[in-house]
């Protein structure tokens, strides 16, 4: 199933027992329809709370007989003003939408406000910061949060950029972050943002201070020294409200241009 969601009428993509969470209205959407116990639902990406989608990816098993019109009536049917399945069909057994997933593409959008700092972003030198790190496997630790102990922190993005837009009822200035990966880290895409963020203002408005010298790459060398003081040097997470899904592939050439 392909579907999209609001992200602020939910709690976040994971099954909680008393929260709204996009897991669990799926979930409870399909019980009566399958006749079992909680279905397990697999996405391509456990988005936090406040966090859109546009093109987020869902599949479970069933031997229940239903089609795919059943199944997507059912789960539009629970919330129609927040949660939306608009692609839906019967897949290959060996179909996993987690692992299945050869890249994800994730969009954040930041208003640009007529301040003195925000006058210092600029789109273009933040677009510049990020090129570097397009094709090359790096270690994210610098810009994860909560990651389990062992866990691989590595990660290749094939596209980072960087580019500047406008709304289309207000006219208003927005910073438009675009990255393709193979996987991403907790709050990696936000943390990535904010730091990209603070970084160009710094450079901007202070006309270049030691911090803003660093590079995106140099953030990711930190690993080597240990988690804690890796994230130490990297900005807190952008807030969840920017942040949409667009889409994940599952043929490892179709990435979209």
């Amino acid at each position: 199933m392909k579907l999209a969601y609001v992200g602020s009428d939910f709690r976040g993509w994971a099954w909680q027992p008393d929260g709204s969470t996009v897991e669990k209205a799926i979930t409870d959407a399909l019980k009566p329809l399958l006749g079992q116990n909680r279905p397990v639902v697999y996405s391509a990406g456990r988005t936090d709370r406040g966090v859109s989608a546009l093109g987020q990816c869902c599949s479970f098993h069933t031997t229940a007989q239903v089609t795919p019109n059943e199944v997507e009536g059912a789960i539009n049917a629970c919330a129609p003003e927040s949660l939306r399945v608009w692609d839906c069909r019967l897949m290959p057994t060996s179909f996993h939408a987690t692992f299945s997933a050869m890249w994800r593409r994730y969009l954040y959008i930041l208003p640009i406000h007529d301040t003195p700092e925000d006058k210092c972003i600029d789109a273009e030198r933040i677009n510049g910061m990020l090129g570097p790190l397009e094709g090359e496997t790096l270690d994210y630790t610098a810009f994860a949060r909560d990651t389990p102990r062992g866990k691989d922190t590595t990660c290749v993005l094939h596209r980072a950029r960087a580019f500047e837009g406008h709304l289309p009822a207000s006219g208003g200035r927005v910073l438009c972050i675009e990255v393709i990966g193979n996987r991403f880290l907790r709050r990696m895409v936000r943390i990535l943002v904010s730091t990209c963020v603070r970084d160009c203002i710094n450079h901007g408005c202070d006309g270049g201070c030691e911090r803003s010298k660093r590079t995106l790459r140099d953030y990711c060398s930190d690993a080597v020294l240990g988690d804690e003081e890796a994230r130490r040097r990297t900005a807190p997470a952008a807030p969840a409200v920017g942040l949409s899904f667009l889409g994940v592939g599952y043929m490892k050439p179709c990435i979209p241009r």
